[in-house]
């Protein structure tokens, strides 16, 4: 009996990914506007003109936007305001830290089945501009009540099911995997020296654009991540007050910086990057994501890079860099134990804990990350992955080009 030959594989090709300079939240220096009007547009031009894009070429209609942050309208804004004509489809996701993951593995199919062939995948976050609401005041108050303000950073950092602050699920990882406070604070010092080294080192010239922002003086211009603390010291660590638990393992050494930031990965068909001559990073080989209770959702990264390993039929001693992103030390920690990953491969240029954790871009920035890294150091593969609020998990396996 005859029977039709399967399909050839094909693959979405990562030709490019930035972010911009990561700042503290609450920076005196500008003015908030600013990351709706310059800092997410600002990332997105850098890769409309990206010389491996040709310049104009990243304008046709099948590129797609998405960005999130609490602003409502900054798929289009930022997409206009990068120079996208109004042919471009443009479209938002808010999935906390899976946003720009999500994108890319939305996009990777629908380049796979044709849908388009260039597709510009993003996210910014200013957790600064995170308002304060006031619920259901629409239906009025009572005489002699005050109305009750929501914290709304504080609520999207807390599970809404189980209703367990994020640090918490750190602390509940630090007991189900014996992790001490002594070793958290060791794996947040080596995120600071990580980081040091790797800049140093130039590790992250090639995906990092400048943002120039507003000041009393004048126009100031971020060249570098301003959360980093590369003179850190494993003395003032120890002197650090725990902040969910009581004698317990999470500080603010130790949890990921609460930051605002914006990235953008392009992500291509083979065929396109054929036709107009573009130059490939890496090739996006496949995804996985995995559920897990939301008590410990910091968990998710591993059994996600396991099933994704089985998918792609390797072993996690085929992969040459893991980054796994560090909401806290306790939480990547336990992921390393779980999945028993050989440190050394292992956020090697440092991860949120140093850099800072704005929600919506770290995706991006992981993932751009792992794409030029591969490349730099030689490596055949890499995979970028974070926990999710509400109990899940992600993974993406990179491969160099």
């Amino acid at each position: 009996m005859h029977e039709d030959p399967l399909p050839q594989i094909k693959y979405s090709i990562v030709i490019s990914g930035y972010h911009n300079s990561i700042l503290v939240i609450l920076n005196d220096i500008f003015e908030l506007p600013t990351l709706k009007y310059i800092y997410a547009p600002n990332v997105i031009t850098s890769q409309v003109n990206d010389p491996s894009l040709m310049p104009g070429r990243i304008r046709q209609k099948n590129v797609l936007c998405q960005n999130v942050t609490n602003t409502r309208d900054t798929s289009c804004s930022t997409s206009f305001d990068s120079g996208n004509p109004p042919i471009c489809r443009i479209s938002s996701i808010n999935s906390i830290v899976n946003c720009n993951y999500c994108t890319m593995t939305d996009y990777k199919h629908d380049i796979l089945v044709g849908g388009c062939k260039i597709a510009l995948t993003g996210g910014v976050d200013s957790m600064s501009m995170a308002p304060y609401a006031v619920r259901d005041i629409r239906f009025g108050t009572r005489l002699g009540s005050d109305p009750i303000m929501e914290d709304t950073l504080w609520a999207s950092l807390t599970d809404s099911y189980c209703k367990t602050p994020m640090g918490v699920t750190a602390e509940n990882l630090s007991a189900k995997y014996n992790i001490t406070r002594e070793d958290a604070d060791a794996f947040a010092l080596k995120s600071q020296l990580n980081w040091k080294a790797g800049a140093d080192g130039g590790h992250f010239d090639a995906e990092i654009t400048p943002v120039t922002v507003k000041s009393r003086k004048g126009p100031v211009e971020f060249t570098v991540d301003e959360h980093p603390k590369p003179n850190t010291k494993i003395e003032g660590l120890a002197k650090l007050p725990t902040v969910f638990k009581k004698n317990g393992t999470v500080t603010p050494g130790s949890a990921s910086g609460i930051c605002d930031g914006a990235g953008a990965v392009v992500i291509a068909s083979e065929e396109a990057c054929t036709e107009h001559n573009l130059v490939p990073l890496a090739r996006l080989v496949g995804y996985s994501v995995a559920g897990v209770d939301p008590n410990i959702m910091g968990i998710g990264p591993a059994p996600a890079i396991q099933a994704l390993l089985k998918k792609a039929g390797l072993e996690l001693k085929d992969v040459g860099m893991v980054e796994i992103n560090e909401a806290f030390a306790p939480q990547t920690i336990a992921c390393q134990r779980e999945l028993d990953l050989d440190p050394s491969i292992l956020n090697m240029d440092g991860g949120a804990i140093a850099l800072g954790h704005p929600l919506g871009a770290s995706g991006a920035r992981i993932t751009a990350h792992v794409a030029h890294e591969i490349r730099r150091r030689g490596l055949k593969y890499g995979i970028g992955s974070a926990c999710i609020g509400g109990g899940q998990g992600i993974a993406l396996l990179l491969e160099a080009m």
